[in-house]
């Protein structure tokens, strides 16, 4: 259920982006944009876990690596939204997307070790 609402709170957010100016976002409005795309990242990330039961080793490995990347948007949420705000970045998803990769990546996190729980 709250993954619906999410999906729809990013619609809305993305929609009225194409009508407000990011010049006219308020600091608020933007958080809640950076939030939701992170809460949209994670649930995207473990959409794959279903891979972890696949027959090639490289899907098995995509799916390590994108529940290592939900896990590490769980622990850094607040973080990330304080970083993009600090960048001023804008409210365009591409960016965002580029931002969080650039972040996740950068730490070195490519392979991260797998909770399993993160897949129920």
């Amino acid at each position: 259920m709250w993954k619906t609402f999410v999906v729809f709170l990013i619609g809305c957010v993305v929609m009225t982006g194409a009508v407000v100016h990011a010049d006219e976002w308020s600091s608020s409005e933007l958080k809640q944009y950076y939030e939701a795309q992170v809460v949209w990242e994670i649930d995207h990330c473990l959409q794959k876990c279903h891979l972890m039961n696949s027959r090639s080793s490289a899907l098995r490995d995509k799916a390590r690596q994108e529940v290592g990347k939900a896990h590490y948007l769980k622990l850094h949420k607040n973080e990330l939204v304080e970083d993009m705000m600090a960048a001023d970045i804008g409210p365009h998803h591409y960016k965002v997307q580029q931002y969080i990769n650039h972040r996740y990546y950068s730490h070195g996190l490519g392979y991260a070790a797998v909770n399993l729980r993160y897949c129920k």
